[in-house]
C-alpha cells in the first residue's frame, strides 16, 4: 500500500488527515515514516473523489473538443487553399459580373484613404493593389500560392512595389503593432476559423 499510494495519492483519500495534494507534497520530500506509521489514519471521501473525477473530465472532455475542432479547421483550410490554388487562373474571370456590379468600386471608396504600413490579409490575385494611395507601405498575405502569383504579376507593374508573402490570417507571422491599418476584402468567408482570424488582426 505504502508503494502504490506513495506514487500518487488517489482524489478523494486522507492520509492522518492530510488533504491528496498535501500527503502527495510529505511524500515527494521523503517523509514515508510519518504518513505510513502504525496506526496511521487512511480515509476515503467518494463525494469528494466523484466530484473530483467530474471535474477532471470536464476539463479533458474540453480539450479533446478543442483539438477535435483545431484538426477539422486545419483540414477546412487545406480544403480551401487547394480549391483556390486550383481556380487561380480563372479566378478574375469568375469574380468579374461581381467587380462591374459594384465591388471596383467599393474597392476605391474603402482604400482611398489608407496610409501608412498596411496589411493586406487574402490579398488573392491582388485587386485591390492598384487602389492604395501613393506613399503606403503594402504587405500582403495570402494561403494560395497560385493566387499569389497572379498577385505578384500585378504588384511588379505598381510603384511602389508591394511585398507579398505566403501566410494564414489565423497565425500570422508579424510582431504585435506592426502595421497602422489592417485590409481585408471578400476574405472572411474563405477563412476556416475566421474568428481566430479577427483575432489575429
Amino acid at each position: 500500500t505504502k508503494e502504490v499510494i506513495g506514487s500518487c495519492v488517489p482524489l478523494g483519500v486522507t492520509i492522518n488527515g492530510l488533504e491528496p495534494q498535501e500527503a502527495q507534497k510529505e511524500i515527494d520530500e521523503g517523509k514515508y515514516d510519518a504518513l505510513f506509521e502504525e496506526g496511521a489514519s487512511l480515509e476515503y471521501d467518494r463525494s469528494a473523489f466523484e466530484a473530483k473525477r467530474d471535474e477532471l473530465q470536464s476539463v479533458l472532455t474540453k480539450e479533446k473538443a478543442d483539438a477535435q475542432a483545431e484538426k477539422d479547421a486545419a483540414a477546412e483550410q487545406t480544403a480551401v487553399t487547394r480549391r483556390y490554388n486550383r481556380m487561380a487562373r480563372i479566378y478574375d474571370l469568375y469574380d468579374a459580373p461581381m467587380e462591374l456590379m459594384g465591388t471596383k468600386k467599393r474597392r476605391e471608396r474603402l482604400l482611398a484613404g489608407v496610409e501608412g504600413s498596411v496589411l493586406e490579409v487574402g490579398v488573392g490575385t491582388g485587386k485591390n493593389l492598384s487602389h492604395y494611395p501613393s506613399g503606403v507601405d503594402l504587405m500582403g498575405i495570402d494561403v494560395s500560392s497560385q493566387m499569389l502569383a497572379r498577385a505578384t504579376e500585378r504588384a511588379n507593374a505598381l510603384t511602389p512595389k508591394a511585398t507579398l508573402v505566403e501566410a494564414d490570417v489565423q497565425d500570422l507571422p508579424f510582431e504585435d503593432d506592426m502595421f497602422d491599418t489592417a485590409v481585408g476584402t471578400c476574405v472572411f468567408c474563405s477563412v476556416a476559423d475566421p474568428v481566430q482570424g479577427l483575432r489575429e488582426l
